[in-house]
């Protein structure tokens, strides 16, 4: 991936989600996290799904652009991000929680001030 273009903190932001997302992809390769990042960046509202060995592609109009075919880790449902979004959906509900690369965490960073 070409990390020379990453210098604002919403690009960086981006790029962080496209690395955590890349975790459960195996294997993980840089050619699917660039495809991800440069997607992302192009309009903020686009959106990129993992589920059921699915990496669907969705831009800002709920539509579905690209789909591929991947091998994921287990131990999630679904996984949505996008530049204002971070959505990881567990099968369990365990406390302990990673994806074995550097960089994740359990932390979801939910504010619940109810």
């Amino acid at each position: 991936m070409d990390y020379q273009n990453v210098k604002t903190y919403n690009k960086a932001l981006v790029y962080s989600r496209c690395v955590v997302l890349g975790c459960y992809i195996e294997p993980s390769s840089d050619e699917i996290n660039q495809k991800m990042y440069e997607f992302l960046c192009e309009n903020p509202g686009n959106k990129i799904g993992l589920a059921n060995g699915t990496l669907a592609f969705v831009d800002y109009n709920g539509t579905q652009k690209e789909a591929l075919s991947v091998q994921t880790r287990e131990g999630f449902n679904r996984i949505v991000i996008g530049a204002s979004v971070f959505a990881l959906i567990n099968n369990s509900q365990s406390n302990s929680s990673g994806c074995g690369c550097g960089g994740c965490s359990g932390n979801n960073n939910n504010n619940n001030n109810g």
